[in-house]
């Protein structure tokens, strides 16, 4: 959720192609689905890993912090490759002139013609660091997304994960 509490990102990474599939035969999952849509007005775009630019691990679970900014581009009808290259180039020259800059993961939805932005800053205050290109105009930002819930799937061995639904309020900061 970021800090304004106006977007809200929901970043779903699965083991296998054969994994995604199985969660489109869960009812549970189309639950998930349906309330999402009457939270929120979204468009569920499915993204491969095209790149990771961090000095070290990108771990995301529990025990995963700081501040992730999120953006969505849409990539140009042609070179694609070549649009992803430079976002590449962008990622390695931000990543060496910032002290907060962690990670920048490029995700590619070829099909739609998109590009997200997953861009790690560790939790000092920031200025945020947004990718610009004439040729690939924004879609979607997310701000200083700062609240996480993680869940990991059981191993095969275990009894199956349930989908629980609760509502959840971020409390408002104190002014000082």
């Amino acid at each position: 959720m970021s800090e304004d509490h106006e977007t809200i990102g929901e970043y779903v990474q699965w083991r296998s192609p054969a994994h995604l599939a199985n969660a489109f035969r869960r009812p549970e999952f189309f639950e998930h689905l349906r309330v999402l849509e009457g939270l929120a007005s979204a468009e569920v775009g499915f993204y491969s890993v095209e790149r990771i630019i961090a000095q070290e691990d990108v771990i995301i679970g529990p025990l995963f912090s700081g501040i992730v900014d999120l953006q969505v581009l849409k990539l140009p009808g042609e070179n694609v490759d070549a649009a992803i290259t430079r976002i590449g180039q962008w990622g390695e020259m931000g990543q060496n002139e910032s002290r907060s800059l962690r990670a920048i993961v490029v995700h590619a939805d070829r099909t739609k013609g998109k590009v997200a932005l997953f861009i790690h800053h560790d939790g000092a205050e920031i200025d945020p660091v947004w990718y610009a290109d004439d040729e690939m105009p924004e879609i979607d930002r997310g701000e200083r997304m700062t609240r996480y819930t993680t869940v990991s799937t059981p191993p095969a061995s275990e009894r199956p994960m349930r989908y629980v639904l609760t509502s959840a309020v971020a409390p408002k900061a104190h002014e000082r």
